[in-house]
């Protein structure tokens, strides 16, 4: 499971989690041997989609209300990649 925060608002948007993710990811694959990764994120984190779908993860699946954000019930959504799927 791929779990990330980047906690300064001032580096948002600057790639810095993207490139981190990309390193995670060929590590996993290529040193760790691992044939799978997955990552969930609350439905109102469109960054992170975004983030995990231009590394090469795709949509997995979804729990409805399965967590809560600002005090709302949101869609829990999984994304995966698998080692052969890797781009």
């Amino acid at each position: 499971m791929i779990w990330y925060i980047l906690g300064e608002p001032r580096f948002a948007g600057k790639g810095i989690a993207s490139e981190a993710v990309r390193q995670l990811v060929r590590k996993s694959f290529q040193e760790l041997k691992l044939q799978s990764l997955y990552a969930w994120i609350m439905e109102d984190n469109a960054a992170s989609a975004n983030l995990l779908h231009n590394v090469g993860f795709r949509e997995a699946g979804r729990i409805r209300q399965a967590a809560s954000s600002n005090g709302c019930q949101v869609d829990r959504i999984y994304f995966d990649l698998i080692a052969a799927e890797c781009p």
